[in-house]
């Protein structure tokens, strides 16, 4: 009667598992750090601009290091991760801390 087809199993890319990772591990230590000296929009908006920027120059170094292998989803996972944290660490240092 009707021609249904199964469902294909839903997969994320290796790339934005990492991503995703990344960005959330640099907003919990953000979350952390600013709780502990007040809990001021400024105070989070500078730790994470600050952890981001941090972030994405270690991401970068680890994805340049990882260009080497035969996978190269997971050096792409950490240069796009790299570029994801410094851009938004920076905007976070640079305009939000006016």
């Amino acid at each position: 009667m009707y021609n249904i087809k199964p469902v294909k199993k839903l997969v994320m890319k290796k790339q934005y598992k990492i991503l995703l990772i990344n960005i959330g591990i640099a907003i919990f230590f953000a979350i952390l750090l600013s709780s502990s000296d007040g809990r001021s929009i400024e105070d989070f908006t500078a730790w994470y601009g600050m952890i981001g920027l941090g972030g994405g120059l270690i991401d970068l170094i680890i994805g340049m290091v990882s260009l080497a292998n035969k996978d190269k989803s997971f050096a792409q996972g950490f240069l796009l991760s790299a570029g994801i944290l410094m851009l938004t660490g920076f905007l976070s240092c640079s305009i939000l801390t006016r």
